[in-house]
């Protein structure tokens, strides 16, 4: 999935659960926190023998990524 299309589920699966008032608004912001949890935790190197320190790479470059793109909501 693409960190456009990676924001975009996030923001679509928080904006039910939002209140009528500025659902928009707090669907983001409830996508941000996700995200922003994700990049505060190292995601579960592999034992493949990749370099971890290029996978801790990707994954966080990913969610900035997605990220920046909840942001352009």
């Amino acid at each position: 999935m693409t960190p456009k299309e990676m924001a975009k589920d996030l923001h679509d699966k928080h904006f039910p659960l939002c209140s009528h008032i500025d659902p928009w608004d707090k669907a983001k912001q409830g996508a941000m926190i996700c995200v922003d949890t994700i990049l505060k935790t190292a995601p579960t190197l592999p034992s493949n023998g990749m370099d971890p320190w290029k996978v801790l790479r990707d994954a966080n470059e990913y969610w900035k990524e997605v990220k920046s793109e909840i942001e352009k909501l």
